[in-house]
């Protein structure tokens, strides 16, 4: 072996153990997990680089395969549409930034100057470095890492059975390049009255809660754009 080969096999031991300490020290304490290419890791933490956005969309279909999966396991009875709703709130922003801030990796994402870590940011944050497990582990070994991490979700169904039409609205209204949905909302003898205007569509919602009230509201907005198409 010559002089280059050895400095080849220093450097890459050298370099493999410095990108496995800067997060990967982290993450190996937080889900227990040696990454065979810890440049990987570090690419997930590279926000917005092009090989972080690939990791991103790698991560949301392999969460979105797992979650189906361990959906119709766990709960064979749930029809199509159970399923649909169920995974859609399982997976949803919230949740997934929610898991992201308990692996305690935040403060070691590298972000372009003034990047807001948003709710949204974090999410994305969740599915690269999820991609980045998935290249390096394989599926298998990232399917039983979604499955402990959405324990118990995926027992507590009842709670993700319900339909966020909030969201679905907001999500159909983004991709329409519309603004958002704002909802004026009022109490008069014990019951909310929600008000929604979409282009000067006016949709009405009542509940016995601020929340049902929108939701109702949201309901009839959603259905609105699906029977525009």
């Amino acid at each position: 072996m010559n002089i280059l080969q050895k400095l080849k096999i220093a450097w890459s031991k050298w370099s493999r153990n410095i990108f496995s300490r800067v997060p990967g020290s982290k993450l190996e304490k937080k889900i227990k997990i040696n990454f065979k290419n810890p440049s990987l890791l570090k690419e997930a933490m590279s926000f917005k680089s092009e090989k972080q956005e690939q990791l991103e969309f790698i991560g949301d279909a392999v969460l979105g395969l797992a979650i189906s999966d361990l959906l119709c396991k766990i709960h064979p009875g749930l029809k199509e549409g159970e399923l649909t709703v169920a995974r859609s709130n399982l997976v949803n922003r919230k949740i997934l930034a929610h898991k992201f801030r308990s692996f305690g990796l935040i403060k070691h994402i590298n972000t372009p100057a003034g990047m807001d870590l948003s709710e949204k940011f974090l999410c994305n944050a969740f599915e690269s470095l999820l991609g980045a497990i998935y290249l390096d582990q394989g599926y298998s070994f990232s399917y039983s890492l979604v499955k402990r991490w959405f324990k118990d979700e995926l027992i507590n169904i009842n709670t993700l059975l319900i339909r966020d039409y909030k969201t679905e609205l907001q999500e159909l209204m983004q991709k329409k390049g519309l603004s958002l949905p704002i909802y004026q909302v009022e109490e008069r003898n014990g019951l909310f009255f929600a008000v929604l205007n979409l282009n000067g569509v006016v949709l009405n919602g009542i509940g016995n809660t601020r929340k049902s009230a929108e939701q109702e509201a949201a309901s009839k907005g959603v259905n609105h754009f699906k029977n525009q198409n």
